[in-house]
């Protein structure tokens, strides 16, 4: 599993998801996708769930992206509380024009806030 650094309202690092079929390993078509969301959940702030839209980047090959991971709307400062880092493990989710679920690599990202 891939991990990510990501400094809370710095960073901003685009993330780009590509779906492929589990069983055949092809590109899955997402272009009319009725839902394409980047979910995530931690044990270090398990009452702070992320779920955000995502954008369909390149529909016929299965791409899509979410802008500016370290943006405040995936995790804040006040999310942090006490806090120095807190570790998400994601996961893109998209549903395809015939209602069909497929789910994106997962991976971690490290929430850190930034140095005062």
């Amino acid at each position: 599993m891939n991990v990510y650094t990501v400094v809370i309202g710095a960073t901003g690092v685009d993330y780009v998801a590509q779906f492929k079929d589990p069983v055949t390993q092809a590109l899955v078509n997402i272009t009319g996708a009725t839902s394409l969301r980047l979910t995530g959940s931690s044990g270090d702030l398990p009452s702070n769930p992320i779920d955000q839209v995502g954008t369909i980047l390149d529909g016929p090959n299965g791409m899509a992206k979410w802008a500016a991971l370290g943006a405040d709307a995936y995790v804040s400062i006040a999310d942090m509380g006490s806090r120095d880092t807190a570790t998400y493990t994601m996961e893109p989710v998209v549903v395809d024009a015939a209602a069909k679920k497929f789910f994106g690599e997962r991976f971690q990202i490290v929430w850190v806030k930034p140095l005062v």
